[in-house]
């Protein structure tokens, strides 16, 4: 709504950056990411927004063949962008922390190498 046609400028102060989860008891990576490239590793770990426990262990799963998954320790991963993916990649997240069992699902973009 903000673009000048007639000089050919977009306006991209409406732009919202997503956020990092804030609701305690959300299940969080840290770093925090929302997007993967082709080819990018990232190397993150899995917590509880709100929680000074750290996790007992957790497991990830996804149906995406765009992105692979390894766990590297109980709360550990490196995530690698295999492929550009035009519908979100769900991850399926199960943390346990002190006895308690969190399930959440994280969705994140797979974007070619120059997203």
């Amino acid at each position: 709504s903000g673009d000048n046609f007639e000089l050919g400028i977009a306006d991209n102060s409406t732009i919202i950056n997503p956020q990092e989860p804030t609701i305690e008891g959300e299940i969080v990576f840290t770093p925090y990411f929302e997007k993967i490239r082709q080819y990018e590793n990232i190397t993150f770990s899995v917590g509880i927004v709100g929680s000074d426990i750290v996790p007992t262990s957790s497991n990830i799963t996804t149906d995406s063949n765009a992105v692979e998954i390894k766990k590297i320790s109980n709360v550990e991963y490196n995530i690698t962008g295999l492929e550009q993916s035009q519908a979100p990649v769900v991850l399926n997240v199960e943390v346990q922390v002190g006895g308690e069992i969190i399930n959440g699902q994280i969705l994140i973009d797979a974007v070619s190498m120059m997203g």
